[in-house]
């Protein structure tokens, strides 16, 4: 028996290329369980579900995406008949099951692995008919002309006896690479989310949460690794996995038991209303590099319409203040447009993404849509503006902003006000430093940085005291101090929480991790500080971002950041400075640079090889213009410096004459290539 789904894929769309459709996994492995002959794939091009000649015929649809599987499910009945039967699962069938459209033989409602067994039981036996099918939990039929739909099927309280998703099938054609592509390897470590917000498919009912035992997520988690050891990242697709703080210690706990938290890390939600500094120093430990949060609205009416009267502003402002005071890289979804929203309200709406902006380092701003099964569509439904007999589904798409195509229902303001105030939210989602892009350069960062950390604190004595001031990396001194054992006093905050009460302290050993940039004031004043904060015999590590790269070069010149060929989008970086500047402001301070190296990147994609040529242009006809130092260096992506220990008042130059007397410079790195 060959199964071949549909996954119906907007290739415009990233996160349909980095997120795969693991429930179709879950369905494969019950499937094979009692099938073990079946043979199961995925396609995302309806032509190639024709190619492969199934038996079945499998489209999983949203309701933004059901109009194009109704118009798939047509093309593929052209071409393969009425004889192959084609079934319809997804969120959308789930939870608005009378709209099964005639083209589909039947619906699978609710979750989904028994019922496919017991289906594939029909299909096997030649009993795909009414008279077989009145017996089957969870489904919706066509019996003369009319839609059936059986009676529910029972949740199963004790998640373990799901079997394991069957990842071998993650896999598809991708139509725009012309290749294979394999999806990023997640997983759930519960099913259900118990809160009701007004725009959610659980909102209609209680949803009790079901966890799967520590011992089943570890061993899901190393099998991951095991089939893809590629893998660094694992995206956790709970409903809401930070929810008890007591879970989570258990999780921590079993994950770095099992080691898997230097072996890869996790990208999960939480809640803003229940999240705390436990909670974060929890995620810190099990290797969470990215938490998001359904934090709807920075505005106090409209987020107790969308999630309730409980829900603060004040607790997402916490939520994102532990994050970043964690080193916890963290994103906020936000939805606007709710019909009694002022224009007052989206301002305030807007202002509150961008007062935040940093330390959030994504925000997803959504059109509100009354998606079938919640509490809003019910609302929809008595306006008047939906309905349960809709042919055209197209409208759902809530990233549409086609006016022929837009559902639109608020009362103070025009759509044309509305779409015209969409543009800046879009120039704020713009900026996202939560894309696997930023992944990549973050490990490949951290793998740098790694060693210097290391060998920097290595020199320290117990108790003495560090002072980390660090911008959007991972990278932190708690990090290095788990394999040392060395007891320090570490401070750590991010650029835009300095204060004058920090340099009431000395330090031994301070560590300005790419944060010089993202001060708005001039970098002298803060490295004066850092200067004057260091005690007799610290030292100053830096790491500064270089002005030189071809990136910043492409900045001036067409006034964006281009995100291939740096990797990321950096961004609220109000200045820059060169190894030579920043030499030159420790030299006025009195202080040394004992080292500085290189960070280049020495693996290119294709369009950055294609564009070098222009590139050299560009930069040989700068150096004509502006003279100075030479703009060769614009490969090297960042640089390291290491000034001498400072010297006391009285020492009279006792550590730089003793270094001068080794003829050594010490170089922390073990390479002078990294990322």
């Amino acid at each position: 028996m060959r199964i071949t789904f549909l996954n119906i894929s907007d290739f415009h769309q990233y996160h349909n290329l980095s997120s795969g459709p693991i429930g179709l996994a879950y369905l494969a492995s019950s499937a094979k369980a009692r099938f073990p002959e079946v043979e199961i794939s995925i396609e995302v091009d309806p032509d190639r579900v024709i190619a492969a000649k199934p038996d079945i015929v499998g489209i999983r649809a949203f309701t933004e995406t059901y109009s194009q599987s109704i118009e798939a499910a047509h093309h593929i009945r052209r071409y393969l008949g009425k004889e192959v039967p084609i079934w319809l699962g997804g969120p959308h069938i789930n939870a608005l099951p009378t709209t099964l459209a005639p083209i589909f033989d039947l619906g699978v409602v609710g979750e989904g692995e028994q019922t496919f067994v017991e289906l594939l039981e029909l299909a096997e036996k030649q009993r795909l008919n009414p008279d077989y099918l009145k017996s089957v939990k969870g489904v919706v039929y066509w019996h003369e002309g009319q839609r059936v739909v059986t009676e529910p099927r029972e949740t199963l309280m004790e998640l373990d006896q799901i079997l394991p998703p069957d990842r071998s099938i993650m896999k598809t054609w991708w139509p725009p690479q012309q290749s294979v592509i394999n999806w990023p390897q997640p997983i759930y470590t519960s099913r259900g989310c118990p809160f009701k917000c007004v725009f959610c498919i659980f909102s209609m009912e209680t949803q009790k949460v079901r966890y799967h035992s520590v011992d089943r997520v570890v061993s899901e988690i190393e099998d991951i690794l095991r089939h893809n050891p590629g893998q660094e990242s694992v995206s956790i697709h709970d409903d809401l996995f930070a929810l008890s703080k007591k879970r989570l210690y258990e999780l921590t706990q079993g994950i770095r038991a099992a080691k898997l938290h230097k072996k890869v890390s996790f990208v999960c939600m939480a809640k803003a209303s229940v999240f705390s500094d436990e909670m974060a120093m929890l995620m810190r430990d099990m290797n969470v590099s990215i938490v998001t949060f359904g934090l709807e609205s920075g505005v106090q009416r409209q987020l107790e319409y969308l999630k309730g009267p409980r829900n603060k502003v004040s607790e997402n402002v916490r939520a994102i203040d532990i994050c970043a005071r964690h080193g916890i890289r963290m994103g906020g979804y936000f939805i606007i447009g709710t019909p009694t929203e002022t224009y007052s309200e989206l301002q305030q709406a807007y202002w509150f993404i961008r007062g935040n902006y940093p330390p959030m380092s994504m925000a997803g701003v959504f059109r509100l849509t009354p998606f079938p099964g919640t509490k809003f569509w019910e609302e929809a439904v008595q306006r008047g503006i939906v309905h349960n007999e809709i042919e055209d589904w197209r409208p759902f798409n809530y990233l549409d902003m086609d006016k022929r195509d837009y559902l639109f229902f608020n009362e103070n303001y025009s759509l044309e006000t509305f779409k015209e105030a969409y543009t800046h939210f879009c120039s704020v989602m713009d900026r996202n430093n939560l894309g696997i892009s930023m992944e990549d350069h973050e490990r490949r960062l951290v793998g740098y940085q790694e060693p210097i950390y290391t060998e920097a604190l290595k020199g320290l004595s117990q108790g003495q005291k560090v002072l980390e001031i660090s911008g959007f990396t991972r990278m932190s001194v708690s990090s290095v101090l788990e394999e040392l054992e060395l007891e320090l006093q570490v401070t750590r905050v991010k650029p835009w929480q300095i204060d004058d009460e920090l340099f009431q302290e000395n330090y031994d050993l301070i560590i300005c991790n790419f944060a010089l940039e993202q001060r708005p004031e001039n970098p002298q004043a803060l490295i004066d500080k850092l200067c004057q904060a260091l005690a007799p015999g610290g030292r100053l590590l830096t790491f500064i971002y270089n002005p030189r790269h071809e990136s910043v070069i492409m900045r001036l010149l067409n006034g964006s950041w281009d995100n291939e060929l740096w990797g990321f989008k950096p961004f609220d970086m109000f200045s820059f400075l060169t190894p030579e500047q920043l030499q030159a402001a420790f030299k006025q301070n009195g202080l040394k640079v004992e080292n500085i190296s290189p960070l280049r990147k020495e693996s290119y994609s294709p369009r950055e090889n294609a564009v070098q040529p222009q590139v050299q242009q560009v930069l040989a006809l700068l150096q004509e213009q502006i003279g100075g130092p030479s703009l060769s260096s614009y490969r090297e992506f960042a640089y390291t410096v290491l000034t001498y220990p400072k010297e006391s008042p009285d020492n009279h130059g006792r550590y730089s004459e003793t270094a001068g007397q080794s003829g050594q410079s010490r170089d922390l790195t073990s390479t002078p290539t990294g990322p």
